[in-house]
């Protein structure tokens, strides 16, 4: 309602001019085919002077004297609402180049008129003056002309490039007194640059902290979680809590070897181990029965343990260094890492000699993300992984002859390890057919698996069963 005032305020004040006082003049700019409010802006722009006020609107200027009047009549409604003035910063550039350009139309049409004018005074003296001067005369037009030609080409150059401080010194120094108002429109402009290119700036600095602020917060966030289930599955977790992103840890590693349980888990003691992580291929087939990884967790879970099983390196991931690589292994060693930044976490191998164990390759990848690995020895002391530990020649070539192996196996030249024929006899088939038929609780063994890839692994050995 506000601005509807202003802008009724403004009409009254059009009306106003064109029948008090002033009258006389507005019908003046009337009559040379201007509308009263191009007339009232032109006499308000140039404090009455009539002769000034023809000139502004002959020259182009009244679209522009409009829009200042529609932004002085926004900005009263504005400012009485607590509002920025309507248009902004790029309304006011397309003023000040409106302006800017009835100056150069106008400042075009008295140099035209000159040119004509001497032109014509250099014809008439030349015929009076003879054959003997007509040279001269030749090449004084020829110098008018190159310094008229001169003199546009240094208004085209000030059209294009506004920011000239050099040009805009020589335009005041002319002495024309419409240059006073060219050079003022000149460093408005430039002001207003200035102004675009700072907001600019402090828009993209605000937005790369916003962005910075947004990642930390991911980061935090990522950090949270309660032990249960896969830590990477979600994809905002993966971006922010691969091994190389975790601040650095200890990781202890252990070997099962020959150890009795009681000693195994002494070791742990020693070293206030919390978390076991089982990378273990071939746990199932562990000599000694108490690491079978489901015994193994039960006695885990006995003694407060935090337990978990994931097969690395196994014939289907064609070994250790292939299976590192991949999205199941980079997320274990993930989990670990997790553990190991809040408590004593140990990941355990098959071998007693982390040398000829898988351990040494896992332990390579964890120093090389950062972190150090301590390798838990029989006796109870500590023996921290070397920066440049050699990789055993069978892990090297392990993919390699895994691959091998799976095409030759595709071919029908080899074939996988069969069972004896004692095993396939007819008394053991018998013997195994008059035992008692053992029932499993389907829902118990699938609750029991805490990983995706635990629970694929139990659906397929429940439908063997």
């Amino acid at each position: 309602a506000m601005l509807q005032d202003a802008a009724l305020g403004a009409g009254a004040a059009v009306r106003g001019l064109a029948t008090g006082a002033k009258a006389e003049e507005v019908g003046h700019l009337v009559d040379l085919g201007f509308s009263e409010r191009e007339a009232a802006a032109a006499l308000k722009a140039t404090n009455f002077d009539l002769e000034r006020a023809a000139e502004v609107l002959l020259g182009g200027g009244g679209p522009a004297l409009l829009l200042c009047a529609d932004e002085d009549a926004q900005q009263i409604g504005g400012d009485a609402l607590g509002l920025p003035a309507a248009g902004g910063i790029g309304q006011q550039k397309a003023q000040l180049y409106a302006r800017l350009d009835a100056i150069y139309k106008r400042r075009r049409s008295q140099e035209r008129l000159e040119t004509d004018h001497s032109g014509a005074a250099a014809a008439t003296a030349a015929a009076s003056a003879g054959d003997d001067d007509s040279s001269s005369g030749e090449v004084t037009t020829q110098d008018d002309d190159a310094s008229l030609a001169r003199r546009l080409q240094e208004r085209e150059n000030a059209w294009v490039g506004f920011g000239n401080c050099d040009l805009c010194d020589a335009l005041a120094g002319e002495g024309d007194g419409g240059d006073w108002e060219e050079v003022a429109i000149l460093q408005q402009l430039e002001e207003l640059e200035m102004h675009d290119t700072s907001a600019a700036s402090s828009g993209e600095a605000l937005r790369r902290t916003f962005e910075q602020y947004d990642e930390m917060l991911e980061a935090q966030e990522a950090e949270e979680w309660d032990g249960r289930g896969d830590l990477m599955v979600r994809e905002w977790r993966r971006l922010h809590l691969q091994i190389e992103q975790q601040e650095p840890c200890t990781v202890y590693a252990l070997g099962c070897g020959g150890l009795r349980e009681q000693v195994f888990f002494e070791l742990l003691s020693l070293h206030s181990v919390r978390v076991l992580y089982d990378f273990r291929p071939n746990a199932e087939a562990s000599p000694g029965r108490h690491f079978v990884p489901e015994a193994l967790k039960l006695a885990c879970r006995a003694r407060g343990l935090v337990y978990r099983h994931i097969a690395l390196g196994r014939e289907g991931a064609y070994g250790i260094l292939k299976h590192l690589r991949e999205d199941e292994g980079r997320n274990a060693l993930a989990e670990l890492v997790w553990y190991a930044r809040r408590k004593h976490a140990a990941f355990l191998g098959a071998q007693e000699d982390w040398r000829d164990d898988y351990r040494i390759a896992i332990a390579a990848r964890l120093r090389e993300a950062g972190h150090k690995v301590m390798h838990i020895l029989t006796d109870g002391s500590l023996e921290e992984h070397p920066e440049a530990a050699p990789m055993p020649d069978n892990l090297v070539n392990e993919e390699q002859r895994l691959r091998l192996l799976e095409k030759q196996r595709q071919a029908g030249e080899a074939r996988r390890p069969q069972k004896s024929a004692v095993s396939r006899s007819s008394e053991v088939v018998a013997l195994k057919l008059a035992q008692p038929q053992k029932e499993i609780d389907v829902g118990a063994e699938l609750r029991k698996a805490e990983t995706q890839a635990e629970l694929v692994r139990t659906q397929r050995s429940c439908e063997r069963q």
